[in-house]
């Protein structure tokens, strides 16, 4: 035998692009070079025994394949000569006899294929039993149209949907697709392709079908399964979907069953390469009866919703299709103005992009607005977009975007339905767990598990890096439902919302400042989350600033000032962590002025000092003292420990402005009588900061011993306390007085000891200061390399924290 000659036309014959007729041509030349005789006839030897083996089972392989192509293509007596003629040589094989059964039974009966099988028991009766299993399947119901499947001469379908316009921003898509599905050794045959609504599903897929449809030399099949049509227009049933299918093969009278469609119709693709797109999937019920086994064929689904229940038992290859970026969707509205625009125009284009957010169903409603008027028009139908985009996308035609979210919506369970507009309530992009629990909690959700995986499945939410995100069109159309809502229970939910940020804004805030106490109750209806460290508190804040500032704005504009006041203070810790002071200032002053008449004297008291806080921060003293002043007075002579306990402070950071001022004498009154008061209060925190202050004076003025004993005495104030930034800063003190004793060691261990704090609290501005001393301690050794070293991380440390200090550290170090 010429064996090159051999596998060279069985290559052909397992190519997916070959057809069937010229797969039975590569097969028929390939077995031809089989000699009668015995295959390595004279050779002897173990290693002759094995290769004579493999060779037989690669000759059996060839003629099973030459069978099934010749009862696939329709001619089946011809497959049952070739059957017989193999089983000459392989007279036990149960693969060829089961061939060879199917072949009888299609081209005559069930009964023609028992007789058979009789004669053939007679001459083998220790034959395998499971040949008369294989007889008994072929009777039953359904059976003989299997057959029927792998063996008649079928119609090739030609359903490929239109290609459609050229699609903008999808190219990388479109290859990754094209090269999957056109690889030789494909992993999968089936591709879902899922999106929100609008994105460009169908488009994308109809263009990817005319890509690859040459791949598929036994038809392609197109249907739209109506999933998400209209509310009005109900999904095609699988039977449907089946019953069309085979008839697009040509097959007239098919069964009735779903499960005898479903089997003829896998019979057909069994022994065919082709290529089904289902368009438009509800879910993953109506789809499955239509998928095949066999690698050589492809199924495109495209869904609103993920699918993911048919992803986890199917191999399947996912495609998630996003928004288009702002450049290609731009591109698709300067074509509708025929790529002739002015800068004023180009502007207002950039706007119309934003309005739509990348979705191309609402870029081809504008699209289609913008060829059907003069480019002189743009400007008011800009207006007019800004004004109610939701009448422009709610036009009644095919390319309506408020419809198509509208006939998802309508497909959601209750409880998915109230948690979609619900989420609109919450003031940020970015939505946690903990936030959507709360929320869906409110409208009495019983399973938020469910409601939420809903949405996500139905890609009207995404679930990324363990945040939900609704996207921008989306949440516009939320909105209108959530504004229709005439029940209360959006009310209620915007308060659930403010309770939710309020208690972990304050969970947090007990972290990053312990000893501070606040007018905030535990609630019943919320879970805050329980921050390990600073680092974890700090972390939660960052990602629920924008949300938490917002919320100050809703409930200041909403009448909820006592809502707005106490956001406003449990988040100040963190705003001037981060050297946020005109923020905190802004909030602060507001509360301050619209509750007045629901706080006591000693609430207005620390707003007041925490206002100081923020013009000393800012380096407006003057203001800052002077709304200390008014914290003293408005607490003067209470008895009570929570009017002491803010007269105490409130005098500390006098002393401590007067100290910054150079009025020693002054600062040390105030800081005197700050103690007086403060230490039958056990007030730890403010006890230890005073007494550093004091500390810091008599290094000032040059008397080491006092103030190395008063730091002493802070250290241990600080130790009865959580306060790890006054720990940090009296270490700084303890740093600054050894270096006036000129004791360079204990100066910058103490140094650094306050240093590896101040990172831990990430506390960027006293990390810078600390790090300036640490330079000046450098250069008195002369040691100027780690002085610019520490130089350079302090300019970096308040550069992160918007502190113009920065530059004074810059211009230091280009004079060095």
């Amino acid at each position: 035998m010429d064996y090159l000659r051999f596998r060279h036309s069985l290559a052909i014959a397992r190519d997916r692009s070959t057809s069937d007729t010229d797969r039975l041509v590569a097969l028929r030349l390939g077995m031809r070079e089989w000699s009668p005789r015995e295959i390595l006839g004279g050779l002897t030897g173990e290693w002759a025994a094995q290769a004579r083996s493999r060779l037989r089972i690669e000759q059996k392989h060839a003629a099973v394949e030459l069978v099934r192509v010749t009862q696939a293509l329709g001619d089946l007596e011809a497959a049952i000569a070739e059957a017989e003629q193999f089983l000459m040589l392989w007279p036990t094989d149960e693969q060829m006899i089961k061939l060879l059964l199917d072949c009888i039974t299609a081209a005559h009966n069930v009964r023609a294929a028992e007789e058979w099988l009789d004669d053939w028991y007679a001459e083998h009766p220790d034959g395998s039993q499971r040949l008369r299993a294989h007889i008994r399947g072929l009777a039953t119901p359904g059976g003989s149209q299997r057959v029927l499947g792998r063996a008649a001469h079928l119609v090739v379908p030609r359903e490929v949907p239109s290609a459609g316009p050229p699609l903008r921003g999808r190219k990388s898509t479109l290859d990754e697709l094209v090269s999957a599905i056109a690889a030789p050794a494909r992993n999968c045959g089936v591709f879902v392709i899922t999106g929100m609504p609008g994105v460009g599903k169908t488009a994308l897929v109809r263009r990817l079908a005319n890509l690859v449809k040459h791949l598929f030399p036994d038809g392609v099949l197109y249907l739209d399964l109506q999933g998400f049509t209209s509310a009005d227009t109900a999904p095609l049933a699988p039977e449907v979907a089946l019953s069309h299918c085979l008839t697009a093969f040509g097959l007239k009278d098919t069964p009735s069953s779903l499960a005898d469609k479903a089997a003829l119709f896998r019979s057909i693709l069994a022994e065919r390469s082709v290529l089904v797109v289902l368009d438009n999937a509800r879910n993953s019920e109506q789809i499955r009866s239509l998928i095949g086994s066999n690698k050589r064929c492809a199924t495109l689904i495209t869904s609103r919703n993920r699918l993911s229940d048919l992803t986890a038992d199917e191999e399947v290859q996912v495609t998630e299709i996003r928004p288009l970026a702002d450049m290609a969707a731009k591109s698709l509205l300067l074509d509708a103005m025929h790529g002739e625009v002015d800068d004023e125009a180009d502007l207002l284009l950039d706007q119309l992009v934003q309005w739509c957010s990348g979705v191309p169903l609402a870029l081809q409603l504008v699209a289609a607005r913008l060829r059907n008027q003069p480019a002189a028009a743009l400007g008011d139908f800009v207006s007019s977009m800004g004004e109610n985009r939701a009448t422009v996308l709610d036009d009644r035609n095919r390319l309506a975007v408020w419809p198509a979210y509208r006939c998802s919506y309508q497909t959601l369970s209750p409880d998915a339905g109230r948690l979609l507009w619900q989420l609109t309530l919450y003031p940020g992009a970015d939505i946690s767990w903990g936030a959507l629990s709360d929320i869906a909690r409110a409208g009495a959700v019983k399973d938020v598990h469910r409601a939420a995986g809903e949405l996500v499945t139905g890609n009207l939410l995404e679930c990324s890096e363990g945040a939900y995100r609704m996207h921008d069109l989306i949440r516009a159309y939320a909105t209108e439902l959530a504004e229709a809502d005439d029940t209360g229970l959006g009310e209620q939910t915007r308060q659930r919302v403010f309770e939710h940020l309020l208690q972990n804004v304050w969970a947090c805030d007990q972290v990053l400042a312990p000893d501070r106490g606040l007018p905030i109750h535990p609630c019943a209806a919320v879970e805050p989350i329980r921050p390990k460290d600073e680092n974890a508190a700090m972390a939660w804040l960052e990602q629920a600033y924008g949300p938490v500032t917002a919320a100050i704005r809703l409930a200041r504009e909403a009448g909820q000032h006592r809502t707005m006041w106490l956001l406003s203070l449990a988040v100040m810790t963190y705003q001037w962590r981060l050297n946020l002071h005109a923020a905190a200032e802004e909030n602060l002053s507001a509360a301050l002025h619209l509750t007045h008449d629901i706080t006591t004297p000693e609430e207005r008291s620390t707003l007041h000092r925490m206002l100081a806080g923020c013009c000393f921060n800012q380096g407006r003293l003057a203001e800052g003292v002077a709304h200390l002043h008014r914290a003293i007075a408005l607490v003067q002579g209470s008895n009570a420990a929570t009017d002491r306990l803010s007269l105490g402070r409130s005098l500390h950071t006098l002393g401590l402005v007067r100290k910054t001022e150079k009025h020693e004498a002054e600062a040390m009154e105030h800081l005197h009588r700050a103690l007086d008061v403060l230490r039958p209060l056990d007030d730890h925190p403010t006890i230890g900061a005073a007494l550093e202050c004091l500390a810091e004076i008599h290094c000032d003025r040059g008397e080491y011993d006092r103030a190395l004993d008063l730091c002493f005495k802070a250290q241990a104030a600080f130790q009865l306390s959580r306060d790890r930034n006054g720990r940090a800063s009296v270490q700084r003190t303890f740093g600054t007085i050894h270096q006036a004793r000129s004791e360079p060691g204990p100066a910058q261990a103490a140094f650094r000891q306050a240093l590896s704090i101040y990172k831990e609290l990430r506390y960027d501005r006293n990390i810078g200061r600390t790090l300036c001393a640490l330079a000046e301690l450098h250069l008195e050794s002369g040691a100027v390399q780690q002085a610019r070293e520490a130089l350079e991380e302090a300019h970096t440390a308040f550069t992160r924290a918007g502190d113009g200090f920065a530059e004074s550290v810059r211009h230091r170090l280009d004079t060095m």
